[in-house]
């Protein structure tokens, strides 16, 4: 019996990208100064983007890790956006040259835009959101916790994020809520689900846009 339980209960293998956690680093960091540049801003060496990148890397290289997901938060403006397209930047460069499976991409969501996809006429769309490998959530907080939908309350985040953690799929959250608030606005459950799930990741310092 012992055997057919692990068997029928075998999980999911969690992503990672197969390099060592410098070389992410380097690509993370490179990346995130090609992405400030490309958009007209002036790059700012003050030393938190290769610590930032290098905390990702640690993350998305650990062979031995449980966590499936990183939580990129802090205020407004200081480079969480930009991490992500870096993130983003850099799997699709190592798919393209085979070190990832060509599939491999994150799909980014706003927060917001998730009811959309929750109701009838988008739930296929809504299922590939729960299903698929890398799915990157923007602004996470700024949602409505709950929608009525034909005088029905629905959670479509939050429906989101259950599903996504039974299936041990990775996930990156950028937002501005402060994590000790978790609790407060989704609940005992999600937050204790997030302690588990994702590694935090906190974006220090002022804003970059007044530069």
């Amino acid at each position: 019996m012992n055997r057919w339980l692990q068997r029928a209960k075998t999980t999911k293998e969690i992503f990672r990208i197969p390099l060592t956690a410098n070389e992410l680093t380097e690509l993370l960091t490179n990346a995130y100064r090609v992405e400030v540049e490309i958009h007209g801003r002036k790059f700012i060496d003050d030393g938190q983007v290769p610590v930032n990148a290098a905390k990702l890397a640690a993350v998305l290289t650990d062979t031995n890790g449980t966590r499936f997901g990183i939580f990129m938060c802090g205020l407004f403006g200081n480079g969480k956006t930009t991490m992500l397209m870096a993130l983003c930047d850099v799997i699709n460069f190592l798919a393209d040259k085979n070190i990832l499976p060509s599939k491999s991409g994150i799909l980014v969501i706003n927060a917001r835009d998730v009811e959309k996809y929750y109701k009838s006429k988008h739930f296929g769309d809504y299922r590939d959101l729960c299903e698929r490998d890398l799915l990157a959530i923007e602004d996470f907080g700024k949602e409505a916790t709950e929608v009525l939908d034909f005088g029905n309350v629905l959670s479509p985040v939050v429906d989101l994020l259950e599903r996504r953690y039974e299936g041990r799929r990775f996930t990156v959250i950028t937002t501005n809520i402060e994590p000790d608030k978790i609790r407060a606005k989704y609940g005992a459950r999600i937050a204790d689900r997030f302690n588990e799930w994702f590694v935090k990741i906190i974006f220090k310092g002022d804003t970059y846009r007044r530069h």
